[in-house]
């Protein structure tokens, strides 16, 4: 992708399936072992976690939440990622 233009277009992507959907549990290492020290891994699932109960009250997003105003009325993507997401960075 070389401009904003041509990652907005939706032909330019291609449909990907996931292939199967069985449980795949995958792992690295962010700090490698040494000696005897056990190093740091990480874990994780291709499937999302199933809910347990009450989510966190730190996990809730509260207050106003959607696009804002300005770039809700822009009439084309590169407009609406300008007004939108591009005025805060």
């Amino acid at each position: 992708m070389k401009n904003i233009d041509s990652c907005l277009d939706p032909d330019n992507f291609q449909v990907y399936s996931l292939p199967g959907t069985a449980e795949k549990i995958f792992s690295a290492y962010l700090v490698k072992p040494k000696g005897r020290q056990p190093g740091k891994m990480i874990k994780w699932t291709n499937k999302p976690p199933e809910s347990a109960g009450r989510q966190a009250k730190s996990d809730v997003i509260t207050g106003r939440v959607g696009v804002k105003t300005t770039a809700r009325t822009a009439d084309k993507p590169r407009k609406a990622w300008e007004e939108g997401v591009g005025a805060w960075v």
